[in-house]
This record gives C-alpha cells, sequence and structure tokens, in this order.
C-alpha cells in the first residue's frame, strides 16, 4: 500500500536533547504526541522479551512531493499503558541518496529507496511490550525543516525495519556485575553556586508557533586550587512556526567570566543567530571582550565598571546546499 504523511513543522518538540550532558531534562518524554504527527507502525503485543544489540536500520521505499526532504526516523518500546519510549532514531537528507559528497534533487512523484541506519543501541523489549516505528519528514529542531511544506509518501511493499537481534544465550545467566566507576582524580576543583542546566518549550496559541530553550550551563563559579575561577552560562533557543518551514530559527548566547587573581577579570560575551529563507542560511555572530568588575554578571548585563577592550560582529550568508 502507499501511505503520505504531510510534515508538521511542530512535530520533534520531543525529541529530547541531540547531545545530552547527563542532566535529566536530555530524556525524550513520551512520544504519542509526535507519533500522532507521523506514519506510525505498531506490532502485537511480544510473547516473550526480545533483545536488540546494533543498528536497527530503515529499508524505506518513498516519493515525496517536494524535490528536497528528509526522513526521521524513530523506534519506540511502547508499554502496555501506552507510553512510547523512545529506543533508537536517525534523521536522514533524502537528496544524499546517492552519498554525502554529492547529493542530488528528488524528482516529485518518483519512486526511491533509502537505506537508514538507526543510532546504534542496546535494549531488552520486555514482553508484552510493543515495537513501534514512527517516520516524518519534519524532526525540529534536531533537523532543519526543507524549504517548503514536505508530503512523504512511503510504499509499505518493500519497506521494512530491521532489527539486530540478540539471541538468547546460556552464559547470560553468569554475566558478571559491573564494577564501580572510574573516576580521575580531577585538579581539586570546586564548584560554588550555580543550578543544573534545563529544557523547557513554549507554545504560543495566537500563531501556532513553538520556542525551545536550552540552559546548558547556570552559573557557578569553579574555583581551582591556585584561586583562578571560572563562570559559564550557556542558553540556545529555538524556534518555529507551524506550517512556515522558513520561520525556523535558532539563537545561542554564551557567557565566560575568568578571574585570575592578581592578573585581573576578563568576561566573554558571544552571540550567534541563524535563520534562513528558500536558498540560503543567514549567520550572525558577535564577540565582546571586556575587562575589570569584580562580581558575577547578572543576565549578560555585565558591571559598569567594565572596560570593553574587543568587540566584533561577524554576518555571513550560506547556501543550503539542497538542506
Amino acid at each position: 500500500g502507499r501511505l503520505r504523511i504531510r510534515g508538521a513543522q511542530l512535530c520533534g518538540a520531543d525529541a529530547g536533547a541531540w547531545c545530552a550532558e547527563a542532566q535529566p531534562s536530555d530524556w525524550a518524554p513520551d512520544q504519542r504526541a509526535a507519533e500522532g504527527q507521523s506514519l506510525a507502525f505498531t506490532s502485537a503485543p511480544l510473547p516473550a522479551p526480545v533483545e536488540i544489540l546494533g543498528h536497527p536500520v530503515l529499508r524505506l521505499r518513498f516519493a515525496s512531493d517536494r524535490p528536497l526532504a528528509l526522513v526521521a526516523a524513530r523506534l519506540a518500546d511502547v508499554a502496555p499503558d501506552g507510553v512510547s519510549r523512545v529506543v533508537a532514531q536517525q534523521v536522514f537528507n533524502l537528496t544524499h541518496l546517492a552519498g554525502h559528497a554529492e547529493p542530488q534533487a528528488l524528482e516529485p512523484g518518483r519512486e526511491y529507496e533509502a537505506t537508514v541506519p538507526l543510532d546504534a543501541v542496546a535494549h531488552a523489549f520486555p514482553a508484552g511490550h510493543r515495537l513501534r516505528l514512527a517516520l516524518s519528514p519534519t524532526y525540529w529542531p534536531w533537523a532543519w525543516p526543507s524549504p517548503e511544506p514536505v508530503t512523504l509518501e512511503v510504499i509499505t511493499d518493500g519497506s521494512r525495519l530491521e532489527l539486530p537481534v540478540r539471541p538468547p544465550r546460556d552464559a547470560d545467566a553468569n554475566l558478571p556485575a559491573f564494577g564501580p566507576p572510574e573516576v580521575a582524580a580531577g585538579l581539586g576543583e570546586r564548584t560554588v553556586g550555580g543550578g543544573p542546566g534545563g529544557r523547557t518549550y513554549t507554545r504560543d496559541l495566537a500563531d501556532d508557533s513553538l520556542s525551545w530553550t536550552f540552559a546548558y550551563v547556570d552559573g557557578g563559579a569553579v574555583v581551582l586550587p591556585n584561586g583562578w575561577e571560572t563562570e559559564e552560562h550557556n542558553e540556545v533557543s529555538y524556534a518555529i512556526r507551524e506550517g512556515d518551514p522558513l520561520s525556523a530559527g535558532v539563537s545561542v548566547t554564551v557567557e565566560s567570566v575568568v578571574t585570575r587573581g592578581t592578573q585581573g577579570r576578563f568576561h566573554i560575551v558571544a552571540r550567534g543567530e541563524m535563520t534562513c529563507d528558500a536558498r540560503h542560511f543567514h549567520v550572525e555572530e558577535s564577540v565582546s571582550v571586556r575587562e575589570g568588575g569584580v562580581a558575577e554578571t547578572s543576565g549578560g548585563s555585565g558591571r559598569e565598571d567594565e572596560c570593553e577592550v574587543f568587540a566584533r560582529t561577524w554576518e555571513r550568508s550560506f547556501p543550503r546546499d539542497l538542506v
């Protein structure tokens, strides 16, 4: 058969962290909202446990109504109560079917075949759970959206998901337990103040937009044994509006403060912003270096007794190159 899905620009809101940093907010939440914005294929309840080890591989026959398109594939573990948790996922630019070195625009309506290895994973599906594969042509902010809304057509005949099943072994009953983790002694540094990072998103119901805020580092002074101190604030924001892939944008602000005893205090503020149109990505970056001051920064405002010693702004545009 043939199944079609028109990409929802807000699909991907619950994808979790691309680069996790051992924070509770790194984990992807229940996937049922995203699966409702996708083509989802669900197995029957498992009669017995199934373990996988390696790369699940998607063999996909598809057609697109636009020359530029992507696919986001997610394998989930669905519990008996319906909660769906990501096991492995991957995004793939479908113009790269012939290789990443020479991408080629798709011919709308033509049938193609793609091989998409998902992330390597070791996972045990309990008996009674179900497996679910979800496919969508959008997955912001993991993947920059195609310049036009895409309808992806999946041809189910010839499409399949191959699982790296690990068969049970007699030796599994005697596997040794993991020992305690080995951690380097470190330099003897200590952290004073600050707080954990976090990830939040807000939906504006007036214009049907969504904005994400990722706080990677939220202050705290790291004091070294020699008395030097460092402090960092790092925040990234992503935004997009439903129905408008060209509304996608990302901004980042990073502040670093270094206090080197009698050598002085140095405050560096770097900001970047990326937007797009149908043909180009637009990037604006700035950096400011300041000296002086004796107190912590507050929201990037700095201190009146700081002295800016260097500042520069860059603006560049780059071709999308079939993204």
